[in-house]
């Protein structure tokens, strides 16, 4: 089981991975860390996109901090919306990566 903390309730919520022996476990785990790499690294990596240093940072701050869209805009010092098409194109990168589409 792994333990997560909803930021925007802050109450703890234990996640089933649906594997019961710790190896499996733990190869899920490691399968999550490696994904999550992965998209950061392909975020960050898009040389050509204006936005390349941060967009990984403000869609964390959204997804994994419970922070708002608008209080990412302002902190950024972005133009409405922003964050928010940030947010779903980095959403989209990921979705890619794991062949979803």
């Amino acid at each position: 089981q792994v333990r997560v903390k909803v930021a925007r309730y802050g109450d703890e919520v234990e996640l089933l991975c649906g594997k019961s022996d710790e190896q499996t476990h733990q190869e899920y785990l490691a399968d999550l860390k490696r994904d999550y790499l992965d998209w950061a690294n392909e975020l960050m990596g898009a040389v050509n996109h204006p936005d390349r240093f941060i967009r990984h940072a403000a869609a964390i701050e959204i997804i994994g901090e419970g922070k708002s869209a608008a209080y990412v805009d302002q902190t950024r010092k972005k133009r409405r919306p922003w964050a928010r098409d940030n947010l779903i194109d980095a959403l989209e990168v990921f979705c890619k990566m794991k062949r979803w589409n």
